[in-house]
């Protein structure tokens, strides 16, 4: 099956119709017809494979025609996990209890927009240096 037909299958999973997923993916309907077409003279470029996975679509089962194992719900809440800000993720991932629990070893820590991880317990990283700051200047022998 060709990537054409994949991307129509997609689109008609989700609901869409050319002109609706066109316009949600910022382009016209002849480009969706294009893009649907079997020969697949034209792919799809980056911009609308982005915009048509926030739609959920499965862009890696148009691309390669092997599914991502999520269904079309675990599509969308991850769509919209994607574009939430950092204190709803934070709250999302508090009442599904994502913080890792198996070893109780780690903790995942939330700063503005970045998300880091703190060990704590045993841990043994032989060889490894952290610097700190840059090169202190030699002091003038008087």
């Amino acid at each position: 099956m060709s990537v054409g037909l994949r991307l129509k299958q997609e689109r008609k999973r989700i609901g869409l119709t050319q002109t609706e997923l066109a316009e949600r993916c910022g382009l016209t309907k002849r480009a969706q017809v294009n893009f649907e077409k079997e020969e697949g003279e034209q792919l799809p470029g980056g911009a609308y494979l982005l915009a048509a996975t926030t739609l959920g679509i499965d862009v890696l089962y148009v691309l390669t025609g092997e599914r991502n194992g999520i269904s079309a719900d675990e599509a969308q809440v991850l769509s919209a996990y994607r574009v939430a800000s950092p204190e709803i993720k934070l709250a999302v991932s508090a009442a599904l209890g994502a913080a890792v629990k198996a070893s109780g070893r780690h903790k995942f820590v939330m700063h503005a927009n970045e998300v880091g991880q703190a060990l704590s317990g045993d841990i043994s990283q032989p060889g490894l240096t952290i610097n700190l700051g840059g090169k202190k200047a030699k002091k003038k022998s008087s």
